[in-house]
């Protein structure tokens, strides 16, 4: 409505404000400890900085609707069946700024505001709910073994865990040093050695376990942890509560062994600033998520958690297109054959949840990309590829070379070969406006399987392997080829590479000089227009005659990117 406004709960009525949720007990359970939460909070610090409780027009008694911002965090819960006193709240909160729907049980409610508002979604994580009843939790039985405590965490812990914690970012160590002063926490330590840190949990504001950590998997360190803290809040008087990644079947089986029943599915969602504000980039949401100290160690990304790390490369579209079609491109391989021989999408530890860091393995390409501007990670990962293997590094941008570079200084690497391109570019947009006029006698079309031996014999920069890598290519990517359509002989073509680009694109000597090129370019930018993919291409830039080919089809050119072969040091299988 148009007098609708956001009022600040005035902290007097507070008290009564919590009440509200003891009804229907304990269906608002998480909404009364949010309320609590701040009640405490606010005996210790009255001024709480950048932190506002509203309601919508005032109106908290009537159906207790509030809208909590703290920080970056955002609560809400109402009492209204219809949702509307809340669906009014939110269309006032300021979207310019990027906030985290904690444990959203309004999932529909926030996309239908977003779509009306023109918000655009960073992020959206389904969350199981897990509930163990205090009852039960007091019957819990804690065998610790012999030199093992278990005991509350100290503000000095909060620099430890926030260094090791893969959702860190600017602000993150003063949230965990708040939760751990102003909240219960439970830690495990070892009195052998001076008391070190081996698990961790917290408690969030809305009373649910967050941030469990472990020094080391398979140690039953997180049972310790988890069965210790829910027996401290039995002792308080409270149930306790945690959220799960729908996908994180290690952490659901572990809530789920100690006896924690699923009650339901929340979500994490976060929206994309519109203006200067927090980065929009490092993923900070604090789940209950099992995770481990850094190795230096190169571990596999597991399958369901690509479409995370595609998201990350969203941010300041389409600057970093080329990573997001990588992973969208194994993300569909995956899906035509889950069991990929040879393929490894690697992060160094869990780094790509923070950095965006990631290396694809795949036969013998090598991808490598990363968000973080000083590009550490990604030199601490490199450092740890097998480089007696021959490697042909793919699409590597300027500021990733630079690394690999400092990389084989240090390592010694030999390259057969280098060569840097052109990155030739064409919107969407532009490519549907493109027209294309084809000869007389020729017909536009895709290839098949029958036609990798032609292709592969005629790319020049063909090698052992690359027959199976031009299949691969032909029959799980987009393709375009002319054909004669009186005597079907294949007249030019062009593959989509794992990067989205044009790739192994080739006419004929006989057919050279006919405009054949030109058509496949136009004809390839059409159809992935139609598809919602920007087109691009990599050109070699003392390839005149492919310069002047994509000058004339309407692409520009938009930087540089490098390729390179490494000379193997051990006997590999796709070496030549």
């Amino acid at each position: 409505m148009a007098n609708d406004q956001l009022v600040e709960i005035p902290r007097c009525n507070w008290e009564e404000w919590r009440d509200l949720y003891l009804r229907d007990w304990p269906r608002h359970e998480l909404a009364y400890n949010t309320v609590q939460n701040y009640i405490n909070w606010s005996r210790r610090d009255p001024k709480i900085k950048d932190l506002y409780i509203y309601s919508l027009n005032g109106s908290w008694r009537e159906n207790g609707t509030f809208v909590i911002i703290d920080r970056i965090d955002l609560y809400m819960h109402t009492l209204d069946d219809s949702l509307d006193t809340l669906r009014r709240a939110l269309e006032l909160v300021d979207w310019d700024y990027y906030y985290v729907a904690v444990m959203c049980q309004y999932e529909a409610l926030m996309f239908e505001t977003f779509k009306k508002l023109n918000v655009k979604i960073f992020n959206a994580r389904p969350n199981i709910m897990y509930l163990l009843p205090k009852e039960e939790a007091l019957q819990l039985t804690i065998q610790l073994p012999e030199g093992l405590r278990l005991g509350p965490l100290q503000p000095k812990h909060a620099k430890f865990i926030n260094d090791l914690w893969p959702h860190r970012e600017t602000g993150s160590e003063f949230s965990l040093e708040r939760l751990i002063r102003w909240n219960v926490s439970m830690g495990l330590f070892d009195d052998r050695e001076d008391g070190k840190l081996l698990g961790w949990c917290l408690l969030m504001q809305k009373g649910v376990m967050a941030v469990l950590g472990v020094a080391e998997r398979r140690k039953g360190y997180g049972t310790l942890v988890i069965k210790g803290f829910a027996k401290k809040l039995a002792e308080m008087g409270l149930n306790s509560y945690a959220s799960v990644l729908v996908e994180n079947d290690a952490s659901n089986a572990l809530f789920k062994s100690i006896g924690f029943k699923t009650i339901g599915q929340v979500n994490w969602i976060r929206n994309c600033e519109r203006k200067l504000g927090f980065s929009c980039i490092v993923d900070i949401i604090g789940i209950a998520y099992l995770w481990k100290m850094p190795s230096n160690e190169l571990i596999p990304i597991p399958i369901e958690d690509l479409p995370e790390l595609q998201r990350m490369f969203l941010r300041d579209w389409p600057k970093h297109e080329t990573p997001y079609n990588v992973v969208e491109n194994y993300i569909k391989w995956y899906k035509i054959d889950s069991k990929l021989k040879d393929v490894a999408i690697l992060s160094l530890d869990e780094t790509w949840r923070t950095t965006g860091t990631f290396i694809v393995q795949d036969r013998y390409q090598l991808y490598f990309y990363s968000l973080e501007e000083n590009n550490r990670t990604l030199i601490r990962a490199l450092e740890l590829v097998d480089w007696d293997y021959s490697w042909k590094i793919y699409a590597c941008y300027p500021k990733h070379w630079a690394s690999f570079c400092e990389v084989q200084e240090k390592y010694s690497i030999e390259l057969q070969w280098k060569s840097t391109t052109e990155t030739r570019y064409m919107s969407k947009e532009q490519a549907l406006c493109v027209n294309i006029e084809l000869p007389v006698g020729v017909r536009l079309g895709t290839l098949s399987a029958e036609h990798v031996p032609t292709i592969n014999a005629m790319w020049p920069n063909a090698s052992v392997g690359s027959e199976f890598l031009v299949k691969r290519l032909i029959l799980w990517n987009e393709t375009v080829a002319l054909f004669d359509e009186s005597s079907n002989e294949l007249l030019a073509w062009c593959l989509q590479l794992l990067t989205g680009a044009y790739g192994v694109l080739q006419v004929p000597a006989e057919h050279a000089r006919k405009g054949y090129g030109t058509t496949i370019v136009k004809a390839m930018a059409k159809k992935l227009a139609n598809m919602g993919q920007n087109s691009y291409a990599y050109v070699i830039d003392t390839n005149e005659p492919s310069r002047a080919l994509f000058d004339k089809a309407g692409f520009e050119n938009i930087g540089t990117m490098h390729f390179a072969r490494t000379v193997p040091r051990k006997l590999v299988e796709w070496d030549h």
